[in-house]
């Protein structure tokens, strides 16, 4: 589609092109080529504009769908029963704090000299989650470690 556009544009300019050999703007023939091609870059450059903003949209659509899908499907991995295998009837009872830790993190910081990678320190959690299934009552758990600023 994206190259049927481009041969349907250049067609137009083409025939733009060939319609302003034909309109006199002056009697020099040099300053009616030199007028008709800038027309034809201007033309082209605000056709080149509008195209590279159109695949941009379409890049940007494609990004945020495929977001939305890994979101969907992390949120069933972490929502489903492990007994039963049905999705959405965890249920979090209580959140218990196991161990607390300093650690480290890694950060990236853009400078003028590029990006720059150091480790910072930082407090981590280790919590162990509660959860029951509504639909066969059994219970599970699931533990996960966290960052604290």
């Amino acid at each position: 589609m994206f190259v049927t556009c481009l041969g349907y544009i250049w067609g137009w300019i083409v025939a733009f092109f060939g319609f302003l050999s034909t309109v006199p703007i002056s009697d020099s023939p040099f300053i009616n080529a030199t007028v008709s091609f800038i027309i034809v870059m201007v033309v082209l450059a605000i056709i080149g504009k509008i195209v590279d903003t159109a695949q941009k949209k379409a890049e940007d659509a494609k990004l945020q769908a495929e977001l939305e899908a890994a979101e969907k499907a992390a949120w069933e991995r972490a929502n489903t029963c492990p007994h039963c295998h049905e999705i959405g009837f965890l249920v979090l009872d209580k959140t218990e704090e196991l161990e607390r830790y300093k650690g480290t993190r890694e950060v990236r910081e853009r400078s003028t000299r590029g990006v720059k990678t150091r480790h910072v320190s930082c407090t981590k959690i280790v919590e162990k989650d509660y959860y029951h299934c509504k639909k066969c009552g059994e219970t599970c758990s699931s533990t996960k470690t966290r960052e604290l600023a």
